[in-house]
Protein backbone atom coordinates (compact mmCIF):
# COMPACT_ATOMS: atom_id res chain seq x y z
CA UNK A 1 0.00 0.00 0.00
CA UNK A 2 2.85 2.41 1.00
CA UNK A 3 4.64 1.95 -2.22
CA UNK A 4 1.32 2.35 -4.73
CA UNK A 5 1.02 5.84 -2.38
CA UNK A 6 4.46 6.82 -3.61
CA UNK A 7 3.85 5.96 -7.04
CA UNK A 8 0.94 8.03 -7.05
CA UNK A 9 2.28 10.89 -5.51
CA UNK A 10 5.24 10.26 -8.01
CA UNK A 11 2.70 10.69 -10.74
CA UNK A 12 0.84 13.94 -9.59
CA UNK A 13 3.89 15.94 -9.17
CA UNK A 14 4.74 15.19 -13.19
CA UNK A 15 1.37 16.00 -13.98
CA UNK A 16 0.94 18.78 -12.00
CA UNK A 17 5.03 19.75 -12.94
CA UNK A 18 5.37 22.52 -10.49
CA UNK A 19 7.34 20.56 -8.10
CA UNK A 20 10.81 18.98 -9.04
CA UNK A 21 11.06 17.33 -4.79
CA UNK A 22 9.99 14.23 -3.62
CA UNK A 23 7.46 13.62 -0.96
CA UNK A 24 10.29 12.19 1.00
CA UNK A 25 13.94 12.87 0.54
CA UNK A 26 16.78 10.58 0.03
CA UNK A 27 19.43 10.98 2.38
CA UNK A 28 22.37 9.80 0.14
CA UNK A 29 21.20 12.71 -2.54
CA UNK A 30 21.27 15.31 -0.38
CA UNK A 31 24.85 14.99 1.69
CA UNK A 32 28.08 13.63 0.56
CA UNK A 33 28.78 9.69 0.64
CA UNK A 34 31.64 10.04 3.02
CA UNK A 35 29.17 12.40 5.09
CA UNK A 36 26.51 9.44 4.75
CA UNK A 37 29.03 6.89 5.71
CA UNK A 38 29.76 8.49 9.07
CA UNK A 39 25.96 9.32 9.67
CA UNK A 40 25.13 5.56 9.21
CA UNK A 41 27.76 4.56 11.73
CA UNK A 42 27.49 7.34 14.22
CA UNK A 43 24.42 8.85 14.17
CA UNK A 44 25.56 12.68 14.15
CA UNK A 45 28.91 14.71 12.58
CA UNK A 46 30.17 17.93 13.79
CA UNK A 47 32.42 20.35 12.00
CA UNK A 48 34.21 23.79 13.60
CA UNK A 49 35.87 26.67 12.13
CA UNK A 50 37.82 29.00 14.17
CA UNK A 51 39.02 32.14 12.48
CA UNK A 52 37.98 30.39 9.18
CA UNK A 53 34.87 31.09 6.81
CA UNK A 54 32.54 28.49 6.76
CA UNK A 55 32.11 26.62 3.65
CA UNK A 56 29.19 24.68 4.76
CA UNK A 57 30.73 21.19 4.38
CA UNK A 58 27.65 19.57 6.09
CA UNK A 59 24.94 21.38 4.78
CA UNK A 60 22.23 19.21 3.10
CA UNK A 61 21.49 19.87 -0.32
CA UNK A 62 17.60 21.00 -0.10
CA UNK A 63 15.14 23.32 -1.35
CA UNK A 64 16.26 26.12 1.31
CA UNK A 65 20.36 25.75 1.33
CA UNK A 66 20.37 29.19 -0.04
CA UNK A 67 18.77 30.20 3.02
CA UNK A 68 21.20 29.23 5.21
CA UNK A 69 24.37 30.24 3.10
CA UNK A 70 22.92 34.05 3.08
CA UNK A 71 22.27 33.80 6.71
CA UNK A 72 25.87 33.56 7.60
CA UNK A 73 29.03 35.72 8.44
CA UNK A 74 31.79 36.59 7.04
CA UNK A 75 35.11 36.32 9.07
CA UNK A 76 35.92 39.58 10.55
CA UNK A 77 39.59 39.81 11.33
CA UNK A 78 38.80 42.48 14.50
CA UNK A 79 36.58 39.92 16.34
CA UNK A 80 36.47 36.79 17.16
CA UNK A 81 35.39 34.67 14.23
CA UNK A 82 33.76 30.85 15.44
CA UNK A 83 31.49 28.29 13.63
CA UNK A 84 29.48 25.44 13.95
CA UNK A 85 27.48 22.58 11.86
CA UNK A 86 26.20 19.82 13.67
CA UNK A 87 24.38 16.54 11.72
CA UNK A 88 21.92 14.40 13.11
CA UNK A 89 20.34 11.66 12.01
CA UNK A 90 16.27 11.00 14.57
CA UNK A 91 14.71 8.67 13.75
CA UNK A 92 10.47 8.30 13.43
CA UNK A 93 8.77 7.23 16.23
CA UNK A 94 5.49 6.86 14.28
CA UNK A 95 4.25 8.51 11.04
CA UNK A 96 5.38 12.09 11.81
CA UNK A 97 6.27 14.59 9.01
CA UNK A 98 7.56 18.12 8.24
CA UNK A 99 4.16 19.47 9.53
CA UNK A 100 4.76 17.98 13.23
CA UNK A 101 8.31 19.06 12.81
CA UNK A 102 7.34 22.95 11.89
CA UNK A 103 4.80 22.56 14.64
CA UNK A 104 7.30 21.60 17.23
CA UNK A 105 9.60 24.29 16.31
CA UNK A 106 7.01 27.03 17.06
CA UNK A 107 5.57 25.88 20.06
CA UNK A 108 8.19 28.35 21.32
CA UNK A 109 6.89 28.63 24.97
CA UNK A 110 7.52 24.57 25.80
CA UNK A 111 11.44 25.33 25.78
CA UNK A 112 11.13 27.77 29.05
CA UNK A 113 12.56 25.76 31.54
CA UNK A 114 14.46 23.70 29.41
CA UNK A 115 17.08 21.82 30.86
CA UNK A 116 20.37 20.88 29.44
CA UNK A 117 24.07 19.92 30.59
CA UNK A 118 26.36 22.61 30.57
CA UNK A 119 30.11 21.89 29.75
CA UNK A 120 31.06 25.22 31.16
CA UNK A 121 29.85 24.81 34.60
CA UNK A 122 29.72 20.85 33.92
CA UNK A 123 26.80 20.33 35.82
CA UNK A 124 22.83 20.27 34.54
CA UNK A 125 21.15 23.70 34.31
CA UNK A 126 18.41 25.61 33.17
CA UNK A 127 19.27 26.45 29.20
CA UNK A 128 16.18 29.61 28.78
CA UNK A 129 15.03 31.03 31.78
CA UNK A 130 12.00 32.41 29.41
CA UNK A 131 11.24 31.93 26.01
CA UNK A 132 8.10 32.81 23.76
CA UNK A 133 6.85 35.03 20.88
CA UNK A 134 6.70 38.98 20.81
CA UNK A 135 4.23 41.22 18.54
CA UNK A 136 7.48 42.91 18.19
CA UNK A 137 11.20 43.63 19.03
CA UNK A 138 10.72 47.00 20.34
CA UNK A 139 7.19 46.12 22.62
CA UNK A 140 8.22 43.19 23.57
CA UNK A 141 4.62 41.80 24.68
CA UNK A 142 4.33 38.41 24.80
CA UNK A 143 1.81 36.14 22.62
CA UNK A 144 1.08 32.95 21.88
CA UNK A 145 2.94 30.37 20.16
CA UNK A 146 2.94 31.17 16.19
CA UNK A 147 2.35 27.57 15.27
CA UNK A 148 -0.90 27.10 13.08
CA UNK A 149 -0.77 26.49 9.54
CA UNK A 150 2.49 26.10 7.48
CA UNK A 151 5.32 28.50 8.78
CA UNK A 152 6.45 29.26 5.13
CA UNK A 153 7.46 32.84 4.27
CA UNK A 154 6.68 34.26 7.88
CA UNK A 155 8.84 36.20 9.94
CA UNK A 156 8.33 36.49 13.68
CA UNK A 157 10.16 37.57 17.23
CA UNK A 158 11.06 35.55 19.74
CA UNK A 159 12.26 36.68 23.37
CA UNK A 160 14.92 34.27 25.36
CA UNK A 161 16.43 34.63 28.58
CA UNK A 162 19.21 32.38 28.03
CA UNK A 163 21.25 31.46 31.41
CA UNK A 164 24.50 32.32 29.44
CA UNK A 165 23.97 34.88 27.09
CA UNK A 166 21.15 36.67 28.95
CA UNK A 167 18.07 38.26 27.65
CA UNK A 168 17.64 39.04 23.87
CA UNK A 169 15.06 39.11 20.95
CA UNK A 170 15.52 37.08 18.07
CA UNK A 171 14.30 37.66 14.12
CA UNK A 172 13.14 34.39 13.26
CA UNK A 173 12.68 34.02 9.74
CA UNK A 174 10.89 30.39 8.56
CA UNK A 175 10.92 28.26 4.88
CA UNK A 176 8.56 25.00 4.67
CA UNK A 177 7.14 22.53 2.18
CA UNK A 178 5.98 18.92 2.17
CA UNK A 179 8.99 17.72 3.09
CA UNK A 180 11.72 20.26 4.56
CA UNK A 181 11.50 22.74 7.29
CA UNK A 182 13.61 25.61 7.77
CA UNK A 183 14.33 28.35 10.09
CA UNK A 184 17.07 31.07 9.95
CA UNK A 185 17.79 33.60 12.67
CA UNK A 186 19.65 36.17 14.51
CA UNK A 187 20.44 38.26 17.66
CA UNK A 188 18.41 41.92 17.53
CA UNK A 189 20.41 43.12 20.59
CA UNK A 190 23.41 42.15 22.84
CA UNK A 191 24.29 39.04 24.16
CA UNK A 192 26.83 38.99 26.97
CA UNK A 193 29.84 36.63 27.99
CA UNK A 194 30.37 36.73 31.75
CA UNK A 195 29.94 40.59 32.67
CA UNK A 196 30.83 41.36 28.94
CA UNK A 197 28.56 42.59 26.30
CA UNK A 198 30.51 40.22 23.75
CA UNK A 199 28.39 39.59 20.85
CA UNK A 200 26.88 42.68 19.02
CA UNK A 201 23.28 42.73 17.30
CA UNK A 202 23.09 40.66 14.21
CA UNK A 203 26.61 38.92 14.83
CA UNK A 204 25.33 35.63 15.99
CA UNK A 205 23.35 33.84 13.03
CA UNK A 206 21.57 30.29 13.39
CA UNK A 207 20.33 28.20 10.88
CA UNK A 208 18.57 24.88 10.95
CA UNK A 209 16.89 22.41 8.02
CA UNK A 210 14.97 19.08 9.01
CA UNK A 211 14.62 17.01 6.20
CA UNK A 212 11.95 14.28 5.98
CA UNK A 213 14.18 11.19 4.99
CA UNK A 214 11.17 8.30 5.38
CA UNK A 215 12.15 6.77 8.40
CA UNK A 216 14.20 9.52 9.92
CA UNK A 217 14.56 13.21 9.32
CA UNK A 218 17.77 14.45 8.75
CA UNK A 219 18.90 17.39 11.40
CA UNK A 220 21.06 20.19 10.27
CA UNK A 221 22.19 23.31 12.74
CA UNK A 222 24.88 25.57 12.19
CA UNK A 223 26.08 28.57 14.37
CA UNK A 224 27.76 31.19 13.08
CA UNK A 225 29.18 34.08 15.59
CA UNK A 226 31.89 36.90 15.60
CA UNK A 227 32.16 38.03 18.62
CA UNK A 228 34.58 40.30 21.36
CA UNK A 229 38.33 38.69 21.59
CA UNK A 230 38.10 37.86 25.02
CA UNK A 231 40.46 35.00 27.36
CA UNK A 232 38.86 31.75 26.78
CA UNK A 233 36.56 32.44 24.35
CA UNK A 234 37.46 29.97 22.10
CA UNK A 235 36.66 27.44 24.71
CA UNK A 236 33.59 28.66 26.32
CA UNK A 237 31.79 29.34 22.73
CA UNK A 238 32.81 25.35 21.75
CA UNK A 239 31.37 24.25 24.87
CA UNK A 240 28.51 26.39 24.91
CA UNK A 241 27.42 26.09 21.54
CA UNK A 242 27.37 22.16 21.71
CA UNK A 243 25.84 22.46 25.09
CA UNK A 244 22.90 24.34 22.93
CA UNK A 245 22.84 22.03 19.59
CA UNK A 246 22.53 18.77 21.60
CA UNK A 247 19.91 20.24 24.12
CA UNK A 248 17.86 21.79 20.63
CA UNK A 249 18.18 18.23 19.20
CA UNK A 250 16.93 16.21 21.76
CA UNK A 251 14.13 18.70 22.63
CA UNK A 252 12.76 17.84 18.94
CA UNK A 253 13.09 14.17 19.52
CA UNK A 254 11.34 14.50 22.55
CA UNK A 255 8.59 16.88 21.06
CA UNK A 256 7.74 14.63 18.34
Amino acid sequence: MKKIRQLFVLAAFMFVGTNIWAEVIDLKKIVSSNVYDLLVKKGQIMTTYVQKDINFGLLPETAFKEKCIENSLERDESLFSYAMEYLYVIPKKDDENISDVSKAFRSISKMTGLRYFSLNRNKEDVLYKACYFVESPDSKKKIADQNEGSADGKTCYVFQHDTSFGKCVYEFNFHENENTFCVNFHNLNYLGVGPFRAVAPEKMRLNVIVADCGDSFLLYLNTNVNCSKLPGIENYLNNSLISRMNALEKWLENSL
